[in-house]
């Protein structure tokens, strides 16, 4: 818990952070200071709907203006290679 002195005291509580993965690595983060991370290529590949995600990196902006007939369409892929760590706010098993 943080707490702040702003005129009225000020209590905010920080939120839980869950990392799921397999015990071999929590161990090798203990022991080694070696942390697993995943590109978001790799995420796309996992066959589970849970993990999986095909458009994982992806986006799409629409957008249309006040001026009559301008509307524009943005796709994005990004972070081919680049590495990401999931985490949950949430725990289950």
């Amino acid at each position: 818990m943080i707490n702040l002195q702003v005129g009225k005291p000020l209590n905010t509580k920080l939120p839980i952070v869950y990392r799921y993965m397999d015990q071999e690595f929590i161990d090798l983060f203990f022991k080694e200071g070696k942390l697993r991370i995943s590109s978001f290529m790799k995420f796309r590949n996992y066959p589970d709907e849970v993990r999986g995600d095909k458009s994982e990196g992806g986006g799409a902006i629409t957008g249309k203006s006040d001026k009559e007939g301008f509307t524009f369409h943005l796709m994005t892929q990004v972070g081919e290679n680049g590495y990401m760590l999931s985490t949950s706010l949430i725990h289950s098993q």
